[in-house]
């Protein structure tokens, strides 16, 4: 009988593995950005790579990269992913530093004394 590492995974272990839920790892297969695995009985079966590459674009969409983004990223050269990190970090900062603004104003809103007759910050 062969061990549970030689037979693969199933969908539900790999799923567990990765901590993600078995629907999202079929939609990544539907979207090209997981390649199918090989079936036994109509079953998935993963193999050990298929868990290393789930894990990376797990790991890639915590970062913020899109299902769009990592089909791009595909089969990209490491000089590609430098260049798609960089982007995503400039992105980030981008919106961090948008956030930072509506969080001022928020704080501004917060202490607003429209309440007395000052005017409003929000008109």
């Amino acid at each position: 009988m062969k061990s549970r590492a030689a037979r693969g995974l199933s969908i539900g272990e790999l799923a567990k593995r990765a901590g993600v839920r078995p629907s999202a790892i079929r939609y990544y297969e539907a979207e090209g950005i997981m390649p199918a695995p090989s079936r036994v009985s109509g079953r998935r079966i993963y193999a050990n790579a298929d868990a290393e590459r789930l894990m990376k674009i797990v790991a890639a969409r915590h970062l913020g990269f899109s299902i769009g983004d990592l089909r791009a990223l595909k089969n990209a050269t490491a000089a590609d992913l430098k260049s798609a990190a960089q982007m995503r970090a400039s992105q980030l900062r981008q919106t961090i530093s948008a956030l930072a603004d509506n969080a001022a104003r928020l704080d501004g809103l917060a202490y607003c004394r429209c309440d007395d007759g000052e005017p409003c910050v929000l008109t």
